[in-house]
């Protein structure tokens, strides 16, 4: 997705050296050097390698997006506008990133070559791994298309083509490079570590949600993300074949996207000779140690700290936590954990005293422990107002809010170790915080409080924001006591606060006193049912039938010798994962956005 402000990025201005010219401009005339010479346009075919069927299923994305003002939650901030890329693929169904459709409000694509823009609906989205699912319920809008083939993980040195529409211009562009690097990389927008694909190809802002070519003509990944370029130069990534495929059978499994799995363990490598001696492991033996595993996951019913992880699925696990990837090539074995699907179940051999055992356990959504969510799902996010007393969930768009984009640096160290390293101890925990005061005689010498956890109402414990919302309304005493963090205290009489409350949303054109978040409540897009989902991949089965036939029909008419392209193929490596990863942290990375 590309994002910038009006008047930077993309005007094309005249009359000075430089200045953009038209390919059949002729300068060699000195009595009319400023006439144009108009030559005949050369086909699509003969200008590219890409024929016309492949650059006419690649979309421009056109949204709208609304996002919250998490410091005042009751408000919504100005809405802002985005171009990004996209690209169809079998069963009717358009594929781009998350992160070009997040907080969207309307959704509307683009062919190449239209001057119509036709509105798309989101089908699913998948924060964690980058991925939005979209679809154009007109199916007159796909005809004269071609979807392209979802191809295999590329080898090293493979050439690949980038297309889409970044900025310095409206119509599609071409790039072209080879792969650099194959391995486990954060993802910006998820905060999370998946499969990369690192590409020497220039991905620019507006690049998003293109597909990444093959020789074969099949899309090897989806355009995403690139280092800075005070970080490096050239330095792109594209979300590989392994990790598209899981979103996709993810949703068309269950009816929305449930996420990708967790071991629901912390672990030590054990490359120290006298470590693995003392922890009993033979010579021939390699593994890691379990340092921690998580109160909520299913690893609690068979595993224990201290216990030595020496296989998983039958793969036998390195002292550096690596296993055997492809030939010559080695990877973090949570890449096994990332393949399968939240409730598959997984094998692990473990080491526990001298005792060599066999165990199983059912895998957890891996974002199903985290204290600190990284996205709100919700369209209006949750808050309580107590006489003045405003109370939050923490969420790490409301520290992007309260501290701007370097909020890792500006934000408490308290709030940020619960960010990135914070875990459930019993489910739907929350860390409640008291944002700030608005001013009324009720709280006067409590303006200054902010940002600030609350750890017990009257002494109870505060579990999450509904609990302390159903604390406050049950309570009957004559002082409500609020105790934050670093020993602050808050108190405030019971019927007073009750009377001054409407009085001071009045004052401030605050709607409600609350807005609490229901266990059954999902976000909107993920209210998808199954009949959708088996709709669509009906369409993709009979899309698939005739798919080969289009496609050599195609090659044939734009005089191309390359292969066609195949079916979708099953994926050489799996997806993998490191050790849950310090979220929030970005390190250079940026989304490729563009806003006109």
């Amino acid at each position: 997705m590309k994002k910038r402000r009006r008047g930077e990025v993309g005007s094309k201005k005249r009359g000075s050296t430089g200045a953009l010219r038209s390919p059949g401009y002729d300068e060699s005339s000195d009595a009319d050097a400023a006439t144009p010479i108009v030559r005949p346009q050369e086909s699509d075919e003969e200008n590219s390698h890409l024929p016309s069927f492949v650059l006419d299923s690649i979309l421009k994305v056109f949204s709208t997006h609304c996002t919250p003002n998490y410091s005042l939650p009751w408000q919504m901030r100005k809405q802002e506008y985005s171009t990004s890329s996209g690209f169809i693929i079998d069963g009717n169904r358009i594929l781009t990133n998350a992160h070009s459709v997040e907080n969207f409000t309307v959704v509307r694509v683009k062919k190449r070559g239209s001057a119509e823009k036709v509105t798309a609906r989101v089908v699913a989205i998948g924060d964690e791994c980058d991925i939005a699912l979209l679809t154009v319920d007109d199916p007159t809008f796909f005809e004269d298309t071609c979807p392209l083939s979802l191809g295999s993980l590329p080898q090293l040195q493979d050439r690949v083509t980038v297309v889409g529409y970044p900025i310095g211009g409206e119509s599609i562009s071409v790039t072209e490079g080879v792969v650099s690097r194959i391995e486990i990389q954060q993802y910006a927008h998820g905060a999370t570590e998946l499969l990369s694909v690192q590409i020497d190809a220039a991905i620019n802002p507006g690049n998003s949600g293109g597909p990444a070519l093959n020789a074969r003509l099949e899309c090897i990944g989806i355009a995403f993300q690139s280092l800075s370029a005070r970080e490096a130069e050239n330095v792109g990534y594209v979300i590989p074949t392994p990790v598209v495929n899981h979103f996709l059978t993810d949703v068309q499994r269950n009816g929305r996207y449930t996420g990708f799995c967790s071991a629901g363990i912390d672990w030590q490598a054990l490359e120290n000779s006298a470590l693995r001696r003392f922890l009993g492991m033979d010579a021939s033996e390699t593994g890691v140690l379990l340092r921690r595993i998580h109160p909520l996951s299913g690893a609690t019913a068979v595993l224990q700290k201290n216990d030595v992880l020496l296989e998983f699925e039958g793969n036998r696990i390195g002292n550096d936590g690596t296993v055997q990837f492809r030939k010559n090539e080695r990877i973090n074995f949570n890449f096994l954990v990332k393949e399968k699907y939240v409730g598959d179940e997984c094998d692990l051999r473990i080491l526990r005293g001298k005792t060599r055992l066999d165990v199983r356990y059912k895998l957890d959504e891996s974002s199903s422990s985290q204290l600190v969510p990284v996205h709100e799902k919700r369209r209006q996010p949750e808050y309580l107002v107590v006489a003045g007393l405003v109370f939050v969930v923490l969420t790490e768009p409301y520290l992007r809010s309260e501290y701007g984009e370097r909020f890792e640096f500006e934000a408490p160290v308290k709030l940020l170790n619960k960010l990135m390293h914070g875990e459930k101890k019993f489910p739907n925990e929350q860390v409640v915080i008291l944002s700030h005061v608005i001013h009324h005689e009720i709280t006067t010498g409590y303006q200054s409080l902010n940002n600030l956890q609350l750890l017990r109402f009257n002494d109870i414990e505060v579990r999450n924001l509904a609990h302390l919302a159903e604390l406050v309304s049950k309570f009957e005493g004559v002082f409500m006591r609020f105790h934050l963090d670093y020993e602050e205290l808050v108190v405030v009489e019971t019927e007073t606060s009750r009377r001054c409350t409407a009085e001071i949303l009045t004052q401030h054109c605050i709607p409600s006193d609350r807005s609490i978040r229901c266990e059954e409540e999902v976000s909107e897009v993920d209210q998808i049912s199954m009949a959708e989902v088996r709709r669509l991949a009906e369409q993709s089965e009979r899309a698939e039938a005739s798919a080969a036939a289009d496609v050599s029909s195609k090659a044939k008419q734009s005089d191309q010798t390359k292969e066609e392209p195949t079916e979708e193929a099953e994926a050489e490596g799996r997806s993998p994962s490191r050790r849950a990863p310090r979220r929030g942290r970005r390190t250079g990375l940026r989304h490729v956005t563009d806003e006109p």
